[in-house]
């Protein structure tokens, strides 16, 4: 039976950017296309391309980096990219698509196998579509959500943001 995960034994510091990707590439290198993945309902979803591996040896490699992930219940969900492709789209993408005006955010969205890229409203989705092209990367591989625009709260000037 699944169980839920208990993170508030041992606090664990939110990893940078650098090793996120490292630990996303070193899952990647004992999963063979290793996509992503994300917690619901109780499961380990786990976005794998190809065949699917074994549950048993997936949870185990997730427990030698996530060693507090508990007794999760693996469930293999197809992916159509695997991590590091993703993650040298993302670099590639990164500052060319939050130097356009009306991007609010980016991010390498590994729960649902995809690039996201946050905009102010429709009009600049066109812009971020071509970049996006300029750049070789497939427009099925990335998200853009409409998020309105970055609102001035402390009155300094606002700044789009990495996830």
């Amino acid at each position: 039976a699944a169980t839920e995960v208990d993170f508030t034994e041992t606090p664990v510091a939110q990893p940078s950017y650098d090793d996120r990707y490292h630990l996303l590439l070193t899952l990647r290198e004992a999963i063979p296309g290793f996509g992503g993945y994300y917690l619901a309902d109780g499961f380990l979803n786990v976005y794998v391309t190809g065949t699917a591996p074994d549950t048993d040896a997936v949870i185990e490699e997730f427990k030698e980096i996530y060693p507090n992930i508990g007794d999760l219940e693996v469930r293999i969900v197809p992916a159509e990219y695997d991590i590091a492709q993703l993650i040298a789209w993302y670099d590639r993408a990164d500052n060319a698509i939050l130097d356009l005006p009306g991007v609010t955010y980016t991010d390498l969205e590994e729960a649902t196998n995809r690039l996201e890229f946050g905009i102010e409203d429709e009009t600049y989705r066109r812009a971020v579509e071509d970049r996006l092209t300029e750049l070789g990367i497939p427009l099925n591989a990335a998200t853009l959500r409409i998020t309105g625009p970055i609102v001035h709260l402390t009155g300094s000037p606002p700044s789009p943001q990495r996830s």
